[in-house]
């Protein structure tokens, strides 16, 4: 029975990866009136993350960015789909990197750097990097009960070359590349919600106290590594374009928690201009601060 389930979802990722673009995402505006009218997909909690983060916006502005976001969630679902077994050339055309060689200086020096990026735009679409640079690539990944599709994404993440690896390996890979003096990439999503337990730091972001990651700051500190944000950003259905910026040069220069707040203001500010395109559907606030966590406040 397994067997032929992996054999039918097989089947159906490469009708998806073999259908031209202009279908896809009349599929996807199909899928979009069932998800939202019908099936109602988490309406109350991306209701909820939008009003909260945005109380100074009105309900029918609110009810306008929840549309576009449920749009580009059906979108974003059959890009990935679709790019389990898509080919090379049909990926790149559907994502333009724009200044990939901000990270030559970087590689002549043989330094270390760390991409973060966010649930924003479709992050999938970062695979291709090693085309672009000489660096190895190192995207973190979260692994998922499914085995089947584990093996499916992990092997769309690699076609490029770039070398996966999972979450709780990040630290062990990174200092094994370190001391063997190889300078990498790694890929850092930074905006996910850290596990209960390992909550240390609550912030202001988008008008809420919320938890957030620390592992690029301090990684990036036991490395020394130049820190780089990565904005994927949607200019129309089928086209995303990436663009890196330096977040911080000198990680061992700054202070605790700094290079943390840097990257969540950057990511507030892309999130205000356009936040259909964010991950609103992730429970981010689940949960509260307890008296022991640190808590930057109002002092960005």
């Amino acid at each position: 029975m397994k067997r032929i389930q992996n054999i039918f979802s097989d089947l159906f990722f490469l009708i998806l990866a073999k259908t031209p673009k202009s279908i896809l995402y009349i599929i996807s505006d199909f899928i979009y009136i069932i998800i939202f009218f019908l099936v109602k997909y988490r309406r109350k909690i991306v209701y909820k993350n939008l009003k909260n983060s945005f109380p100074e916006k009105a309900e029918r502005d609110i009810r306008i960015i929840m549309k576009k976001f449920y749009h580009h969630l059906c979108d974003l679902t059959l890009e990935n789909a679709a790019l389990v077994k898509m080919s090379k050339k049909k990926v790149l055309s559907f994502v333009n990197f724009k200044n990939p060689e901000i990270l030559k200086e970087y590689y002549k020096d043989n330094r270390n750097v760390i991409i973060v990026f966010a649930h924003y735009g479709n992050w999938e679409l970062l695979s291709p990097l090693p085309l672009f640079t000489d660096y190895p690539f190192l995207p973190v990944y979260k692994t998922v009960n499914n085995e089947f599709l584990n093996n499916k994404f992990y092997k769309m993440r690699s076609i490029f070359g770039a070398i996966p690896i999972r979450m709780e390996d990040t630290l062990k890979k990174t200092l094994k590349y370190h001391q063997s003096n190889k300078a990498i990439v790694l890929g850092l999503i930074a905006d996910q919600r850290p596990v209960k337990k390992h909550i240390k730091y609550y912030t202001d972001f988008l008008n809420q106290e919320t938890p957030v990651f620390l592992g690029p700051e301090r990684i990036g500190k036991k490395i020394n590594a130049a820190i780089i944000y990565v904005n994927i950003n949607k200019e129309k259905k089928g086209l995303y374009n990436i663009e890196f910026s330096v977040l911080c040069d000198k990680p061992m220069e700054t202070k605790d928690y700094e290079i943390t707040e840097m990257f969540n203001s950057k990511l507030e500010k892309i999130i205000t201009e356009n936040p259909e395109f964010w991950l609103w559907s992730h429970d981010r606030w689940k949960h509260k601060r307890k008296e022991k966590h640190i808590y930057l406040g109002g002092n960005k």
